[in-house]
């Protein structure tokens, strides 16, 4: 017997981010920036206490390279 439960997770595109640092600025548990300034995504599944910060910095992010889904995860 399996149970399905949605986990969020995080999808960043590197290749498009300009380095505007918003994301690590309103959300920087899950959200730093590497040597250069550009995003740095510090984990892939997004706990449900820091969805409300990471859903901000997605919405803020000006070149929209942050994303945000749910996806079902099984545990058995």
């Amino acid at each position: 017997m399996s149970n399905i439960t949605a986990v969020n997770r995080l999808e960043v595109d590197r290749n498009r981010c300009c380095g505007y640092g918003t994301c690590a600025e309103l959300c920087p548990d899950v959200f730093s920036l590497d040597e250069n300034g550009f995003v740095v995504a510090n984990m892939t599944e997004i706990p449900d206490d820091l969805m409300e910060a990471a859903e901000e910095a997605a919405y803020c992010c000006p070149e929209e390279v942050i994303k945000i889904r749910q996806a079902g995860a099984s545990d058995e």
